[in-house]
Formats: structure tokens, sequence, C-alpha cells
């Protein structure tokens, strides 16, 4: 009977792993996304429907014109991010799942981002199949630095997404 149970054990493991499919389409645990990989400016990172690609950060005191806008002590970092959806439904992108992290820091988009022309601040939706660039404010306590990194994730209660560091990795 023991025996018999590890056989029933053994295969129902063996066909859930065999079963399973990754949200990159590959099967098993691997994706071409795992976490060991290092993602940078420039590289298009994929999680579930979504692709992004940071295309750059810059650093400011001041969001928006002379006349409308908001002003910081510490430090705007304007992240402009290429969101593609490759899925077949549109897709809503909201402000939990892009964190920007310092050290052990995390912080949320900015209010301030909606004095931007391509500014973010709570949600966007893009269509099956289209792409939108888009400039995500953080404020954050000084001028960004190569070790700082945007966190992405498939939905804002996901509990781990991919890292995308604040420099170009194509040459390292």
């Amino acid at each position: 009977m023991k025996l018999k149970g590890l056989f029933l054990i053994s295969a129902s493991l063996i066909l859930l792993t065999g079963c399973f499919t990754a949200s990159d389409g590959s099967r098993g645990g691997g994706g071409k996304n795992d976490s060991s990989k290092k993602y940078g400016f420039g590289d298009i990172v994929r999680v579930e429907n979504l692709e992004f690609t940071v295309n750059s950060a810059s650093n400011a005191k001041h969001i928006g014109s002379e006349y409308v806008g908001a002003d910081t002590d510490n430090n705007f970092v304007i992240v402009n991010l290429k969101i593609k959806n490759a899925g077949t439904s549109e897709a809503d992108v909201l402000s939990g799942m892009m964190t920007y992290h310092i050290d052990d820091s995390a912080y949320e988009p900015h209010s301030s981002g909606i004095y931007l022309d391509n500014g973010f601040y709570v949600i966007e939706s893009i269509g099956a199949g289209l792409a939108k660039t888009i400039d995500v404010v953080y404020e954050i306590p000084s001028n960004f630095s190569p070790d700082d990194y945007l966190e992405v994730k498939a939905t804002s209660y996901s509990s781990k997404g991919q890292k995308i560091y604040m420099k170009d990795l194509s040459e390292e």
C-alpha cells in the first residue's frame, strides 16, 4: 500500500511539473527573464504579457512648467519607460507595478508625473499589441545611482518582479 501511495505521489508530481507552463510560454520553472539575469537601460523585460524597457533616467528639482508644477528639496528621478502589451486584450498598468528601489528603501510613482507631457501617475491602459512611452516620476533622497533599480511586476499585488538597473549593462 505504501509503495502504491509513493507511486501515485511521484506520478502526480511528474505530471504537474511537465504540464506547468511559465508566463513566458516555456515549460517548467525557468524562463528567459529569471531573477539571476541583470537588466538595464534598453533591455526588454517581459513580465507576463507586458514588456518593460527603461530608456533613460534623469534628475530634477522641478517638474512641470514655470507656472504649474512641483518642487522638491530632495530629488525627482524621471524614468523614461516603454511598456508594450504583448497580450490579446487591453492591460491596465498601475503605479504599484513599478517601484523604484535604493538599497532597502522603496518608492512609488509621485503625483507630479501629471505635469509632464507623457507623465504617468496612477493608471495607464494599453491596448493589445500596442506600446506606450511614459515618464514616471519618483521622489528620492538624492540623485539616482546606477545601483538603483526599478522593480516591475505583473500586478500591484505580485510579491516578486524583475529588476531593471538605472544603467546600461551592455558594456559590462
